[in-house]
């Protein structure tokens, strides 16, 4: 950008120098030490016209560059802006989970312990029962030596 101001004000200069010398009547001095100059000056004035274009175009392709990072630096906010939003969501939906839990917690422990039922079938031998056995196994060995 300094180097870019500077050659602008050669150039002014040049151009003024140019134009004092165009404004001069022209004598018949085709070799003379002004001509010189004057083609000299013109040539200056063209290697700085063409640095000028070159500083142009390169400030140019800058200004694109920047504005495209600036376009992606836009479209990352957004993004970031998007995830920020859909944590918030997700951590008041696990806050609420939570806090609906503990409450479960409170409540079952609040209630009154469930009364446990144990039912056991238990078999009680009479005297009576246990003589049936005894003669209906005696009978079927007898039966059974029989056969």
């Amino acid at each position: 950008m300094v180097e870019n101001e500077r050659l602008r004000q050669e150039m002014r200069r040049c151009e003024a120098e140019l134009q004092e010398l165009r404004t001069k009547p022209a004598g018949p001095c085709p070799g003379c030490e002004h001509s010189q100059e004057s083609a000299q000056l013109r040539d200056k004035l063209s290697q700085l016209q063409l640095e000028m274009a070159e500083s142009k175009g390169m400030l140019s392709e800058l200004n694109l560059e920047v504005q495209q990072k600036t376009d992606r630096l836009a479209e990352v906010e957004l993004r970031l802006k998007d995830c920020l939003a859909e944590k918030a969501q997700e951590e008041e939906r696990l806050s609420r989970r939570l806090r609906d839990s503990h409450e479960t917690i409170a409540s079952l422990r609040a209630q009154s312990p469930p009364v446990k039922y144990v039912i056991k079938t238990v078999e009680v031998e009479s005297s009576k029962t246990k003589q049936a056995l005894s003669e209906s196994q005696a009978r079927n060995q007898h039966l059974q030596e029989q056969v």
